[in-house]
């Protein structure tokens, strides 16, 4: 059923990393995160945030490779719309990966 009403949601991010010379193993990276959604967007709900990670991911073998970042996430719910706001949170992540 069309309810003739539209709703838009945006979302970007921007990423940089480098992989000094000296350690071609390595690659540093930083990464920003922004979303904005209709609050009264009737599916997944008003999920306005913005997150900032950095991390580092080393080439284990010529087929695998590790990445550590730490991330940082702020819900802007409260911020935009109310004293309700939820938690920040914060995480570090660890994960393997096949390389090809």
């Amino acid at each position: 059923m069309d309810s003739g009403v539209d709703f838009n949601s945006q979302a970007f991010y921007v990423q940089a990393g480098y992989r000094p010379p000296s350690l071609p193993k390595w690659k540093p990276y930083a990464r920003f995160e922004k979303a904005i959604s209709a609050t009264d967007e009737p599916v997944m709900g008003n999920l306005t945030n913005w997150r900032a990670t950095a991390g580092v991911r080393c080439e284990l073998t010529p087929t695998a490779a590790l990445k550590v970042e730490y991330g940082h996430r702020r819900d802007l719910v409260g911020f935009l719309h109310g004293p309700n706001g939820r938690p920040d949170v914060n995480g570090l992540f660890v994960q393997t990966a096949f390389v090809f």
